[in-house]
């Protein structure tokens, strides 16, 4: 007799659940964010398809939006490195924690697990994962006199605002003062000259700086009079056009795919579901990027306010049978050190069941000063990026097992790039060389700050902890603040007891 077929889900959807207190007014960072929901029967919870969205504002000098002069961008990953730690539990018992370096553990995760063609289009928008700083700058921001185009080639717009008479209208410009008018047709839309866009007559450009009438910067050297070949280019504001560059209130969705749940490719049943955030008290400073040396001491340089953080429960009808189910839950714990000089033997211990080692260096004030975000792996002056050597010695194995020489520096009139190797080898060791859908450039890389992986592929039996590494940087002025990073990757082991489609017992098997 053939078993009874297992139906599949059905009724999916998303349920959303609100922080159990207020997270707006100004209390983003008031207390731990406890989300709590309860899954009836017969209905499942899926990890994988979940998501938080959060609703925030960020506003420029005076609590104006930013203009691209002021440099202000919501930094990579920017909910992440709004949290110290996370937990999951299931039935009042944790399946899946990050204990430390939320940020840099989140970063590190997305730039490895997720492909290049996702970081570039769902990644970009909607979850702020874009390495182009000055791209996210123009999310942010209105233009100025000084231009406020589009970061991003090809899409600025060209345009004629001409009103009903596109084909006969005609610019002039005064060369006295650079006033602009519009000849040959009654009401030609002068409101479109924006400021910051750029004004091509006969193949010359010129700045409209001021409004009402428009003005151009500089003005030409002679009247411009009755020009028939003339259009406008302005960047994409989202105002007419449906882009999303120049808003400064913004939905950014989350995935904590730090904790290993969210990974998860199957499903829970029916119980009581907790998610436990802890909020840096330094949010502002850790979820904004901007090179402006000022903004990290001034209260009232720039405002960022969470105006909400929602969660997103995906679920959906399916009776489960009665079963024990082990899941084996990629973790991540993270470990640093001062690194006080720019050559050093470091040792740490890591979860006996680690199987992969990344090592990075960050600035020792990365979240305390939005030079530094905490979800890069920067240093000063690019520092991180003259790396000569490395090893990493775990589980009685090397990697590399030579200590080839490496550097992005100046040597002999020659400005070198040697990092491709460390780029490209870190691919191979994470299995990712042949990625479908890609990986992070190298450019990205070296923009996102590098970090180097050694994958250990140990004996079952081999509960090896220590890990030793050697590493050195060829830069000069070394920031003694310098922390570096070893983010181990480990495996979490977790027994679910599910009866009558409800999760009776959750164990922790093992993750140490």
């Amino acid at each position: 007799m053939m078993p009874p077929k297992k139906s599949g889900p059905s009724e999916y959807q998303h349920v959303e659940v609100n922080c159990q207190r207020s997270i707006g007014g100004g209390q983003f960072a008031a207390g731990l964010q406890d989300f709590v929901f309860s899954i009836g029967r017969p209905s499942i919870f899926i990890p994988s398809k979940s998501y938080f969205r959060v609703e925030l504002n960020v506003k420029g000098p005076g609590g104006n939006k930013p203009t691209i002069a002021n440099q202000l961008a919501l930094a990579e990953n920017a909910i992440s490195n709004g949290y110290n730690n996370a937990y999951f539990l299931a039935g009042g018992q944790t399946i899946s924690a990050v204990t430390n370096y939320l940020p840099q553990i989140s970063a590190l995760e997305a730039r490895t697990s997720t492909s290049g063609a996702w970081l570039h289009s769902v990644g970009d928008t909607a979850f702020a994962t874009g390495a182009n700083f000055s791209e996210r700058v123009a999310l942010l921001s209105e233009g100025s006199a000084t231009g406020g185009f589009s970061q991003k080639p090809g899409v600025d717009i060209t345009y004629r605002p001409a009103a009903g008479n596109f084909a006969t209208a005609q610019i002039n410009i005064t060369a006295a003062d650079g006033v602009v008018a519009v000849g040959g047709v009654a009401g030609a839309t002068l409101a479109d000259f924006e400021i910051g866009s750029t004004l091509v007559v006969d193949g010359a450009k010129y700045t409209i700086v001021a409004a009402g009438p428009p003005v151009v910067s500089p003005p030409p050297t002679v009247d411009i009079v009755n020009a028939d070949d003339w259009y406008l280019v302005k960047r994409q504001t989202g105002i007419t056009d449906g882009s999303l560059q120049g808003k400064n209130g913004l939905q950014v969705l989350w995935r904590p795919t730090a904790l290993g749940i969210f990974n998860h490719g199957g499903v829970l049943g029916s119980g009581d579901y907790r998610i436990q955030l802890n909020p840096d008290a330094s949010f502002r400073t850790a979820m904004i990027e901007t090179p402006n040396a000022d903004y990290a001491v001034e209260a009232n340089s720039y405002q960022l306010t969470i105006e909400n953080v929602i969660f997103y429960a995906a679920v959906a009808k399916m009776e489960l049978p009665n079963s024990i189910e082990t899941m084996r839950l990629t973790e991540f714990a993270a470990l640093t050190k001062n690194m006080t000089s720019e050559t050093g033997n470091y040792q740490f211990t890591v979860p006996n069941s680690t199987r992969a080692l990344y090592v990075m260096i960050q600035a020792g004030d990365a979240g305390k000063n939005p030079a530094h975000p905490p979800s890069h792996f920067k240093v000063g002056a690019g520092q991180e990026l003259d790396l000569t050597d490395v090893q990493i010695t775990y589980a009685s194995a090397t990697k590399p097992m030579t200590r080839w020489k490496s550097g992005f520096n100046q040597v002999g009139g020659v400005d070198k790039a040697l990092l491709t190797q460390f780029y490209y080898q870190g691919l191979i060791e994470g299995d990712r060389a042949s990625m479908s859908g890609g990986v992070e450039s190298q450019d990205e890389w070296l923009a996102r700050g590098p970090f180097i992986c050694a994958r250990f592929d140990k004996d079952e039996n081999d509960r090896s902890t220590e890990v030793q590494v050697q590493l050195s940087y060829g830069a000069g002025n070394w920031d003694a603040n310098t922390k570096v990073f070893l983010i181990a990757e480990y495996t979490n082991v977790v027994s679910i007891e599910t009866s009558q489609g409800l999760v009776t017992q959750v164990v922790k098997v093992a993750s140490a």
